[in-house]
């Protein structure tokens, strides 16, 4: 389960090809105008997580609310995913998640929103934010154009448990509203895979590193445990 916490700039069920099948939001669901069945949008015919769609309009969502419509979830979902921008509500979906991954790409901007997003969500007793970089391009951190993980590990004071470099097949997908193929050759479906194992246990690696096979050949990200 998806929820999309992105009130008033709802687009993950675009993403995801299921804007025609929105009938209730999150809004609507939180409000009482419609029960949780209504809310839900399912495609059993694709690969697609289920997910709720987030209000059209931009909204502060109530804590105590949330929290009730995640342990009734719980009972039929062994994993839910919170999408928050950065704001309000993200702060609300850390006050109930079980984790918190801050999802960056690796420009200096990014970073600087990922910065502050971590202070707002930290809080004693909370769950220590991970960080995740997507759409890095390795030949750019040689060149300085990107951060590189290591270095965004820093800046951020958070572990890395994932770096996704950036995909055109994945691209084109989000922008077409498709689920891609999991079995395709893709170096960010490895790195996703990779990460998805961390979660639920696999090692973390030390160290990312940019290297480059053979003097023309393309960088690539190195995980390193040292």
């Amino acid at each position: 389960m998806v929820v999309d916490m992105c009130a008033g700039t709802r687009g993950l069920d675009m993403a995801l090809g299921l804007e025609s099948r929105v009938m209730f939001d999150l809004g609507d669901l939180l409000d009482g105008s419609c029960d949780i069945r209504q809310a839900i949008i399912s495609d059993s015919a694709r690969n697609c997580p289920d997910m709720i769609a987030a209000p059209t309009d931009y909204r502060e969502l109530d804590v105590c609310l949330l929290a009730d419509l995640l342990e009734e979830l719980r009972r039929s979902y062994e994993w839910i995913a919170l999408d928050t921008p950065p704001g309000d509500n993200a702060m609300a979906a850390a006050l109930v998640a079980d984790a918190a991954y801050i999802v960056t790409t690796p420009d200096n901007s990014s970073v600087r929103g990922a910065e502050r997003i971590i202070a707002a969500v930290r809080s004693p007793g909370g769950p220590s934010p991970l960080v995740i970089v997507n759409r890095l391009i390795p030949e750019f951190v040689k060149t300085g154009a990107h951060l590189s993980p290591d270095a965004i590990s820093q800046v951020l004071d958070a572990r890395l448990i994932g770096v996704v470099p950036r995909d055109d097949a994945l691209e084109c997908a989000a922008a077409l509203g498709l689920i891609p193929d999991p079995e395709a050759d893709s170096p960010a479906f490895e790195a996703i895979s990779s990460t998805a194992e961390r979660t639920l246990g696999a090692p973390i690696p030390k160290r990312w590193d940019i290297a480059r096979r053979g003097l023309f050949g393309k960088a690539r990200i190195v995980e390193e445990d040292i």
